[in-house]
């Protein structure tokens, strides 16, 4: 951090998306994450406050990080992320 104490001080102009819980890569069952084990924050859950500094009350320093994407290369058939090639799919 950069000396600043957590707030809940939006970091992003309203209006301007961030992401969501459902994009990070440390969201876990239940709307827990490895920065709220017990449960994330309405105001993080709802999009009025982004985490992507950290927050009063958070285990760590952890932030939202995007989960790697899955590209569609044919119906039915999902390349794995950064190449071409086909990723196996469930039924």
């Amino acid at each position: 951090m950069s000396g600043r104490r957590p707030n809940w001080e939006r970091t992003v102009p309203r209006g301007q998306s961030w992401g969501s819980c459902a994009d990070c890569m440390h969201l876990g069952p239940q709307m827990t994450c490895s920065a709220f084990p017990d449960r994330i924050p309405l105001a993080i859950v709802s999009g009025e406050v982004d985490h992507l500094v950290v927050r009063p009350g958070q285990v760590g320093d952890t932030i939202f990080e995007r989960k790697p994407s899955r590209r569609r290369v044919s119906a039915g058939v999902v390349a794995r992320p950064g190449t071409s090639e086909p990723d196996e799919v469930g039924p």
